[in-house]
């Protein structure tokens, strides 16, 4: 009987532990979510910890959640990662000197690897997109998206941190990486004088206007 009681919570932390791993071994983001399945699963910080620590407790950067050749940035120590509904939350303590930072050296990496950036206009946000949607964002703790970090970098070996957002977007990014003929093209079409909003030359569902439109 006593054999009985003391397996019953083994067993379970052993199920508990496959299905957890289970869970890592399916985050590859890089690849498509499984039919049915609009979410991959909410990683929690502190088992992340644990599972992404090396033999001497430090947190190694989580390539295993991330698409296959996602740029890698510098940094002292990486503090914490979780995922919560769908985006991976990277916290790092970089480095900052007077005029740059590992935030500023990753963004800069990020247009080098074929990045886009994009600006929220209204609230002054940047983003960043590649051609299959994913999109990033990096703030550091001494800017205005930043402030949430501020608590933690009082744990900061540096006295910097900067945070790590990845989220497979679902709006279409084509439009981000059109490539325009160069100015003064000649394209071999004729001049076309338009009496009212041409529909029929512009994409599906191109917005007009207005309804009391003079074209000019």
């Amino acid at each position: 009987m006593k054999r009985k009681t003391f397996c019953a919570p083994l067993a379970c932390t052993l199920i508990l532990a496959l299905i957890f791993a289970c869970m890592l071994s399916a985050c590859d983001e890089s690849e498509p979510l499984p039919e049915g399945v609009s979410a991959l699963p909410d990683l929690d910080a502190s088992e992340l910890a644990e599972s992404l620590a090396d033999e001497s407790g430090v947190i190694r950067w989580p390539e295993d959640l991330l698409p296959e050749g996602f740029p890698v940035p510098s940094y002292k120590e990486i503090h914490s990662v979780e995922r919560t509904g769908n985006e991976l939350i990277i916290v790092l303590f970089g480095r900052k000197a007077l005029t740059t930072s590992d935030e500023i050296a990753y963004k800069m990496k990020l247009l080098r690897e074929g990045f886009v950036r994009v600006v929220d206009t209204l609230i002054g946000k940047d983003y960043y997109y590649d051609r299959s949607g994913l999109r990033v964002t990096v703030v550091g703790s001494d800017g205005l998206f930043g402030t949430h970090l501020q608590a933690i970098n009082e744990q900061s070996p540096t006295g910097f941190t900067f945070e790590i957002t990845v989220l497979q977007s679902e709006a279409p990014v084509d439009c981000l990486f059109w490539q325009f003929p160069d100015a003064q093209t000649d394209l071999g079409l004729e001049p076309i004088t338009f009496t009212e909003w041409p529909s029929d030359y512009l994409p599906e569902g191109f917005p007009q206007p207005g309804e009391d439109l003079e074209i000019l």
